[in-house]
């Protein structure tokens, strides 16, 4: 699986709104108020539909998490946001936080709309939301400022400017919203060393020589009030804001074709996707982003060769695109190429250390090719970064039974369940390691029937069945574990199990069935960690 850059005649989108897309979230989504097209451009038209279309389209894939289909509307939304149709870019953000409460995009592009537009305290509870997920996030806290002082709270302004300050000291934005708190205060001399220090640190932003003149007149300093209002003009001072600033591209060029590929992407329409990153790639042939969703759509289609090439083509424009690495290592990977996969991932991991994603996958591709150490130390990195990854977990328990540690194996995956109670994979990891581990010291057939059972409860699966009768041969329960085996065989031949498993299950049965002392002889060198995990 590959990511896209982020970070991997239909029917139009209804007026209604988007109630019948399928997604379920606890607050219903408000009925969207989209524009005449025919009032429109006719190029600015057609960009708007087939934008509607494509996001109709992401809301109704059930293959997409709701949090994505919500990431999806958000995306389509900055278009009409672009194009300045108000009305519709607030109702469109307004549902896309709903669907993704926990992306701060779209509560900060709220935000900045119903500023824009003057609905000052919705932008002040959008911002708050924003705020409450990314607590440092400068743009926010200076813009929410801003709009406490256009309110008249300049206490609270004040609060939120010197947050700003306090996350980078540099910010000439955060500087000069100090200075109109002090102004208003009538503190003359404190504003007139803010907007020195903001117009020192942003000399284009002649606008701020306005309020400097009015400080400067207030503590009593004429000629240089009058120098300063005479030097007063149109530009004005904003905060560094990426998110803002792309708006104005989304209309023309390489991030239009973006925009609607990856609308098109999460729509499940790759071919469509492909040919808008083609057109991406022919409007800017050396964006290492446009390269690697057009490697990404090719991926999706399953042209292997195509995709990799363009990975390759965008390190060549970027060598630090961490996407780019691991979208090209994970494609290797798949194909087999275990060593240069694991390059590039380490590259990706190298460029961005808290991804745990790739950290993950650095470890699953280290522990395929032997690398039992360096994957342990990896997968170990990621239960540091989320302690919650079942995946991770279960990798460090197989890297530990590789190097045949089975009582550091049966350790962690104690530790484990203690943090996630209800992990049907991890309990039958645990049971399948306690009945039939090849260190006899470890084994303990009480507990794995305990905890076989609870896994078999939760999943009724063949390997399930099948560790409920290795736990029950531990403890020389013979003709039991025998019954259950037979009832392992009989799923497996309605499931349809490799040949190889079979023989495994058929083996057994027969040592529970002959033997006076049934227990499970030899272990599957842990392999059994892997197979059958409940869900």
């Amino acid at each position: 699986m590959v990511n896209g850059e982020t970070d991997r005649s239909a029917p139009s989108l209804q007026d209604s709104g988007v109630e019948d897309s399928g997604v379920e979230v606890s607050e219903p989504l408000e009925a969207i108020p989209f524009p005449d097209l025919d009032t429109l451009e006719p190029a600015v038209a057609g960009q708007l539909l087939e934008t509607r279309i494509l996001m109709q389209a992401a809301l109704a894939n059930l293959n997409l998490p709701t949090a994505e289909r919500g990431a999806a509307l958000g995306s389509g939304c900055r278009l009409f946001h672009a194009y300045k149709i108000a009305s519709t870019a607030a109702a469109c953000y307004r549902n896309a936080s709903r669907l993704a409460p926990e992306d701060p995009q779209w509560h900060h592009l709220l935000a900045v709309l119903e500023q824009q537009e003057g609905h000052l305290e919705e932008a002040v509870a959008a911002y708050t939301k924003e705020l409450a997920l990314t607590p440092r996030n400068v743009a926010a806290l200076v813009r929410l400022g801003e709009t406490l002082l256009e309110l008249n709270r300049p206490e609270e302004a004040s609060e939120v400017l010197s947050m700003a300050l306090d996350a980078d000291p540099t910010s000439a934005a955060a500087m000069a919203g100090m200075g109109q708190v002090a102004l208003s205060a009538k503190r003359y001399e404190e504003a007139i060393l803010l907007f020195e220090t903001a117009l020192a640190a942003a000399p284009q932003a002649n606008r701020l020589h306005y309020p400097l003149g009015l400080a400067y007149r207030g503590a009593g300093k004429m000629d240089l009030a009058r120098q300063h209002l005479g030097l007063r003009g149109p530009v004005g001072l904003a905060p560094r804001d990426p998110w803002v600033e792309e708006l104005p591209e989304l209309t023309t060029g390489e991030v239009a074709h973006l925009l609607r590929g990856r609308l098109a992407f999460k729509a499940g329409k790759a071919d469509i996707a492909l040919e808008e990153f083609r057109q991406a790639v022919d409007a800017a042939p050396d964006s290492s982003r446009a390269r690697v969703n057009l490697g990404s759509a090719f991926s999706q289609l399953g042209e292997s060769a195509a995709a990799a090439e363009q990975f390759r083509e965008a390190l060549r424009i970027d060598a630090n695109n961490s996407t780019a690495h691991f979208n090209l290592g994970m494609l290797l990977a798949h194909r087999g190429e275990l060593v240069e996969a694991s390059n590039h991932l380490a590259s990706a991991v190298r460029l961005d250390p808290e991804d745990a994603v790739a950290l993950r996958e650095l470890a699953a591709v280290l522990a395929r090719g032997g690398r039992h150490d360096k994957a342990l130390q990896a997968y170990g990195e990621v239960v540091r970064l989320a302690p919650a990854d079942e995946e991770a977990r279960l990798g460090e328990v197989r890297a530990l039974v590789a190097q045949q540690r089975y009582g550091e194996a049966v350790e962690k995956l104690r530790a484990a369940l203690e943090l996630m109670t209800d992990s049907g994979q991890l309990t039958h990891a645990l049971a399948r390691l306690l009945a039939a581990s090849p260190d006899p010291v470890v084994r303990n057939g009480e507990e794995a029937l305990r905890l076989a059972q609870l896994a078999f409860r939760g999943r009724p699966s063949v390997g399930h069945a099948e560790t409920v009768a290795m736990a029950l041969a531990e403890l020389n329960r013979c003709q039991q574990a025998a019954e259950w085996q037979r009832k392992a065989l009989e799923a497996s031949q309605s499931q349809g199990v490799d040949s190889a498993a079979a023989e495994r299950l058929q083996a057994a049965l027969k040592i529970y069935e002959t033997e006076e002392s049934c227990r499970y002889p030899v272990a599957e060198n842990g392999s059994s960690t892997s197979k059958d995990r409940p869900n």
